[in-house]
């Protein structure tokens, strides 16, 4: 997940960096070279996407500025399809397992507060109440974690419609443009990482596993009186 986060943020700067090169004063031959120069090193720092398989990228030796700029929007294009294939993949390793350890956490979190809630009533035992305010955390920050990532997956695919809209694309051609709407469309749906088949892994959820487990420990500490 943190990796998947990783490829985001670097897709983010790589199409963010999509510009075309700058205006040179009129008759200043040294001017134009220097700004060739400068905007293929763009295009090169560009296309350095940390790819799954390791592939290298190399920019023909015929294009013209906007045709390059085309290839670069086609090898982050590529690079997306990656990291949803990856996440896909990465869906079907832990939709099953982690699944099981929210729950598990969610319950455990639950009788831990009844456990606390019992003793108190009953007389202060401070070991046990220390060993109940020990673990505690552990379940909270365990389920927390996996969300936290979650959510920074989600985060970093929902900035990635802004980066596309913050690259040089007023001045490309209709082809660029055409590319880039539908590149914009597919991201517009923020990438998200799902367990059980519904249960996202955000900060929502967090949320939701503390609710539910406060709701179920009303439940049981109810039935206990």
């Amino acid at each position: 997940m943190v990796h998947i986060s990783a490829e985001l943020d670097v897709l983010n700067q790589n199409i963010s960096s999509m510009t075309a090169g700058g205006k040179d004063e009129p008759g200043d031959p040294r001017g134009r070279h220097d700004s060739r120069v400068k905007h293929e090193s763009d295009y090169k720092s560009a296309v350095v996407p940390v790819n799954f398989h390791k592939r290298s990228s190399s920019f023909p030796a015929d294009l013209d500025e906007e045709d390059r700029l085309y290839f670069i929007l086609v090898e982050n294009i590529r690079h997306h399809q990656l990291i949803l294939a990856y996440t896909k993949k990465l869906e079907e390793l832990m939709k099953t397992s982690i699944f099981i350890i929210l729950l598990s956490n969610a319950l455990s979190i639950c009788l831990h507060v009844l456990g606390l809630a019992v003793m108190l009533q009953e007389g202060v035992d401070l070991p046990s109440v220390l060993k109940m305010l020990i673990t505690f955390p552990a379940y909270s920050c365990e389920t927390g974690l996996y969300c936290m990532f979650g959510q920074a997956i989600i985060d970093q695919s929902e900035r990635l419609v802004d980066s596309a809209f913050n690259c040089d694309w007023i001045n490309m051609g209709p082809r660029f443009r055409r590319s880039l709407t539908i590149f914009m469309l597919q991201a517009s749906q923020p990438l998200n990482v799902k367990v059980g088949k519904r249960v996202i892994l955000s900060r929502h959820t967090f949320l939701r596993l503390l609710n539910g487990s406060y709701s179920l420990f009303n439940m049981l500490h109810g039935v206990q009186k």
